[in-house]
């Protein structure tokens, strides 16, 4: 099956559910890498993969890597990609309810992102 330029609801699904474990991949990186005592780059990855929240941030990538592999499969990667930079939006919202401040530049920032992908998303049938 070739991919296509039209998003089904189906397409969507899979886009928001590989944006929400890579979202919450870099939530659990963050959580695993506070804590990490370390710079050295050796002795900082050893230790970053023996911490509990470093390996649930790695497995939820793996799991969105997956996702978007059947996304790229099905949807253009000029339609999919803007629409995974969604991946912006739902950061700062975890980030958010999880104590980090934003700044009001970062959140207009965030929504000029959102912006664009829903631009991109409400786009016509692109040209082959």
């Amino acid at each position: 099956m070739s991919p296509s330029a039209a998003l089904r609801p189906a397409d969507l699904v899979l886009v928001a559910s590989s944006v929400v474990c890579g979202s919450a991949g870099q939530v659990l990186l963050r959580f695993g890498a506070r804590d990490i005592g370390t710079t050295a780059p050796l002795a900082l990855l050893l230790e970053a993969l023996a911490t509990p929240f470093v390996l649930a941030g790695l497995a939820a990538y793996a799991v969105s890597s997956a996702l978007w592999i059947v996304v790229l499969s099905r949807v253009r990667l000029a339609v999919a990609y803007p629409l995974g930079a969604s991946n912006y939006l739902v950061v700062a919202v975890f980030a958010t309810l999880l104590g980090e401040d934003l700044s009001p530049a970062r959140w207009i920032g965030t929504f000029v992102i959102v912006t664009g992908v829903a631009l991109v998303g409400a786009g016509g049938t692109d040209r082959t």
